[in-house]
């Protein structure tokens, strides 16, 4: 999670610390830069929706200095960004959260190139749409950051008409898809990435595009989708990476030609990936890997555990050789090598130094207490004229709080810096919207996840009614 920081203006930039300013500044053709000092809420703005909407050919960088841009609007088109101009655009060191989109582009719509640094682009939404994270017609790159946890009915991830870059970030969790590059030939090149757990009816969950595919030191594994592999492409280009474990599927790509640099490993058989260079390890079962979490550098990552086959495979004269020249340190930004070889894969396990001679006891302390998980879900407030409910919980501490999404109710996200009461948005889904409208009522269970930051999740459900009081008709003038 970004943290946010005392923002110290750069020559020409627009500091803004409030919707209003940002708005303004936002849709400036001319801005070229802006700098966030605070953490900004979206809302909204007639019946248009509540995106932030530009549209300019002039290049324009949002540094967020560690604070997000969280939109709270649900209605009409309520993309958090939303450039239709050209223009490139650049996010650096800021959350992009909140995004719900009927259409395209739940967290950033663009129709120019899209730059993503030291940044998340999380909990978004394109309901009927593609790319519920990042959807753009030109081309994207993500470096140092985390696309996680967004929504689409197809391509939750990223969705790009043009090259697609990934270096040292994580793309997990994703309903739809990970990576999408289409329509057309989109290249995609992976490094020192991971592409993990993200899930999709079809085509792949992980990495779906119709050009050349490229990995380098990257780690896609765990990706589900019914039938359906890790990765879709007609051509893949491999070092040093690991594709394994597809959920769904028998096969961990799906691919036409293949160009293997070696060192590659995969739990099914070369002919899946194109894993036959006599330093590939096809067909060598489960890589061994830890869960995603913080390891240490921006974005989590799967550590490679004890006994895994991805550990000191490559040797120290090959690490650089291949494609993956320039390439000195893992996605957290450990050197690579470590103890004389390389590992396969986005994460290099450090080597702990020797201990000393005569090593001196430390002095025993009692282990710290885990942070409370303990929260409390009040009475809902109804409102009848969306046929929605606010539910008042009341939370311990910092962390990140979550109503679950369910076949009734629709998910939403809170960011908690600390304790008090929060307001959870209760919103139908489809099927019971429909009822809803029928009946003017339905009834649905609400199930709300509270994370403290540094514990244990906890989940609580409650059971309500939503109301929706009939349109009035307007009387003759």
């Amino acid at each position: 999670m970004l943290a946010g920081a005392i923002v110290v203006p750069a020559a020409g930039a627009t500091t803004v610390a409030s919707e209003s300013e940002l708005r303004a500044a936002f849709e400036d053709a001319g801005e070229a830069r802006i700098d966030l000092a605070a953490r900004v809420e979206l809302h909204c703005v007639g019946s248009g929706g509540g995106a932030l909407q530009r549209d300019s050919a002039t290049p324009l960088t949002l540094n967020g200095h560690g604070f997000a841009v969280h939109q709270t609007c649900t209605e009409g088109e309520s993309n958090v960004l939303l450039q239709d101009g050209g223009g490139a655009l650049t996010l650096k060191d800021v959350t992009i959260t909140g995004g719900d989109s009927e259409a395209d582009g739940g967290g950033v719509l663009a129709i120019g190139p899209v730059t993503v640094i030291r940044s998340e682009i999380v909990g978004n939404a394109a309901v009927d749409g593609a790319g519920g994270g990042i959807a753009s017609d030109g081309a994207v790159t993500v470096i140092d950051s985390s696309i996680s946890s967004n929504h689409a009915s197809q391509d939750g991830g990223i969705a790009a008409a043009d090259r697609i870059t990934v270096l040292r970030s994580t793309i997990s969790g994703n309903e739809g898809g990970g990576i999408t590059g289409a329509p057309g030939p989109v290249a995609v090149n992976v490094t020192n990435s991971t592409v993990a757990d993200n899930f999709a009816a079809a085509p792949s969950a992980g990495i779906f595009t119709e050009g050349v595919t490229t990995l380098v030191y990257a780690t896609v594994v765990r990706n589900r989708a019914q039938d359906f592999p890790n990765i879709d492409s007609p051509a893949l280009v491999s070092f040093a990476s690991v594709v394994a474990l597809p959920l769904g599927s028998e096969r961990s790509c799906l691919v036409g030609s293949t160009i293997s640099h070696g060192y590659n490993l995969s739990d099914t058989s070369r002919a899946t990936c194109g894993f036959d260079a006599p330093t590939d390890r096809p067909s060598r079962g489960d890589p061994m890997l830890a869960p995603l979490a913080a390891n240490g550098g921006p974005t989590p990552t799967m550590l490679p555990l004890a006994g895994s086959p991805l550990l000191d495979a490559i040797p120290a004269a090959q690490c650089r050789a291949d494609g993956a020249a320039g390439v000195t340190s893992d996605q957290r930004g450990v050197t690579r090598p470590q103890g004389g070889s390389c590992d396969i894969g986005a994460v290099e396990v450090a080597v702990p130094p020797p201990p000393p001679p005569n090593p001196i006891p430390a002095a025993l302390s009692p282990a710290p207490e885990p942070p409370s998980n303990r929260f409390r879900l009040g009475a809902p407030k109804r409102n009848k004229r969306h046929g929605t409910a606010r539910l008042r919980v009341t939370v311990p501490g910092p962390g990140v709080l979550r109503l679950v999404k369910t076949k009734q109710v629709r998910p939403t996200r809170k960011d908690v810096a600390s304790a008090g009461k929060v307001n959870l948005r209760v919103r139908p889904r489809r099927q019971a919207r429909r009822r809803l409208r029928r009946r003017a009522e339905v009834r649905v269970r609400a199930r709300a996840t509270y994370s403290p930051e540094g514990g244990e999740p906890r989940t609580k459900s409650r059971r309500l009614t939503l109301r929706l009081e009939p349109k009035r008709k307007r009387g003759p003038r």
